[in-house]
């Protein structure tokens, strides 16, 4: 996250984001009612619920993970289908992402990992939607908070 130090002073964003957890969406609002702009959406939702998590998973998983595994797993048993079409399916997924960082400007390698940003990515939300049910806190920056 990216913001002018100009902008971030004038919107008092320190003051108002420090006692906060979500301070990403909360410095968003806070530069927009200073009359700055900003790019963010608001996901307030979240990936980490019961009922989300394991559609995302599916979603994520299926279409950036499963293929490379399926992929090995056809090379390792001589399963020259299965291994084509895994390889079909990296391809599909691999231009697609490519085009898109392509025209927003990210770095092609955020297209080349972006099966392991998705592997860290549903770690980390499984790991928040199990330590909430286990009745755990989260803790940042030296501050405590309820999971939920």
């Amino acid at each position: 996250m990216l913001v002018r130090a100009k902008v971030y002073d004038s919107a008092s964003c320190h003051a108002a984001l420090r006692t906060l957890m979500h301070d990403g969406m909360n410095l968003s609002r806070n530069i927009r009612r200073g009359g700055g702009r900003t790019d963010i959406i608001d996901a307030t939702e979240g990936m980490a619920k019961p009922r989300a998590l394991p559609v995302w998973t599916s979603f994520l998983a299926g279409g950036h993970i499963a293929p490379w595994l399926v992929l090995g797993l056809a090379l390792i048993l001589g399963a020259p289908v299965a291994a084509w079409l895994s390889a079909l399916a990296i391809a599909t997924v691999m231009f697609a992402r490519t085009a898109l960082a392509i025209r927003i400007g990210q770095p092609l390698l955020s297209a080349i990992l972006t099966p392991v940003g998705v592997a860290v990515t549903l770690a980390i939300q499984w790991s928040a939607l199990l330590a909430a049910r286990c009745g755990q806190r989260a803790v940042t920056r030296g501050r405590s908070y309820d999971f939920r």
